[in-house]
């Protein structure tokens, strides 16, 4: 007997989750809200994500194959290292500055809320934020090979630095949701770093 197929779509769902989990947290997230949202029951969120836990994991990992998707379409793909980070860090402020971008990074929030007190998290979102920092390299090492990197500046401490900013940026835009003052802190900051405004 061949088992019965599933009354929804299960990627549908998961995005679905992700947007809550998002919006309210981890721990602001009950199961009746996700049965609301996902619009599935709880046997079938059980039977397909496993727990709340599991889910949350699952929508994070969503949320994360989403931002390297947008890392390779603009820091990998670029005609240069410094366009790539540039076409990156616009796109950050370009969804930071959209209603549902206020809401921030999903893996720093879970940071915020998880990290302390949960280890298996706290690696899964460190494994994550590397994810970010790695890409910021690649294109660090490019433009260094390129020569639109400062004389003297190593890309490996300069992408640290990189992410200090970005992420700054993000719990910044929380508080005062100003794209002007985001765009313009971001051309010194490249100008600081290249010698130059990026654009």
């Amino acid at each position: 007997m061949s088992p019965r197929a599933k009354s929804f779509e299960p990627e549908v769902a998961l995005e679905e989750a992700k947007e809550l989990f998002w919006f309210k947290g981890y721990d602001g997230t009950s199961m009746s809200d996700l049965v609301d949202q996902m619009k599935i029951n709880r046997f079938s969120i059980y039977d397909t994500f496993g727990d709340k836990r599991q889910l949350f994991l699952s929508a994070c990992q969503r949320y994360v194959d989403w931002i390297d998707e947008v890392r390779r379409n603009t820091i990998d793909e670029a005609a240069t290292g410094l366009e790539g980070i540039d076409a990156f860090f616009s796109w950050c402020i370009d969804f930071l500055s959209t209603p549902g971008g206020r809401r921030g990074c999903m893996i720093l929030n879970t940071v915020m809320e998880k990290a302390l007190h949960d280890e298996e998290i706290a690696a899964y979102s460190r494994e994550a934020i590397e994810g970010t920092e790695h890409a910021i390299l690649r294109g660090l090492q490019r433009a260094k090979e390129e020569g639109q990197l400062a004389p003297g500046q190593e890309p490996a401490a300069v992408a640290s630095v990189f992410l200090f900013f970005l992420y700054g940026m993000v719990v910044y835009n929380k508080a005062f949701f100003d794209k002007g003052a985001m765009i313009r802190n971001k051309e010194l900051f490249f100008a600081s770093w290249f010698g130059r405004s990026s654009t």
